[in-house]
C-alpha cells in the first residue's frame, strides 16, 4: 500500500467560490486595504470575504489558490501578468 497510493477522486468537491465570488474577491483585493493596514495580506481577504457573506468561511490557503489561479498577485495587483 505504501508503494500504490489510493487515487483520490477530487471532481466532485464543492468550490467555494463561483465566477460572482471571484468578481467579488478581485473586487475586494484591487480596493484599499482596511485603516491600519498599508496592503491587503490573505488573513484580511478571508475574514473580509466572511463578513460579507460571499462564503461561509474560507482559509487563506484557500484564498492564495483562488488568486493564483486567476493570476492576481497581492504586491503588484496586476491581472494577468
Amino acid at each position: 500500500s505504501a508503494i500504490n497510493r489510493k487515487n483520490y477522486d477530487t471532481s466532485n468537491r464543492d468550490r467555494k467560490l463561483d465566477g460572482d465570488g471571484e468578481a467579488k474577491l478581485i473586487a475586494i483585493v484591487m480596493g484599499k486595504p482596511p485603516d491600519g493596514h498599508a496592503q491587503w495580506s490573505l488573513r484580511l481577504i478571508a475574514d473580509r470575504m466572511v463578513e460579507l457573506d460571499i462564503v461561509d468561511g474560507i482559509s487563506h490557503e484557500g484564498v492564495r489558490l483562488y488568486l493564483k489561479k486567476i493570476n492576481l498577485n497581492l504586491g503588484t495587483r496586476n491581472l494577468g501578468s
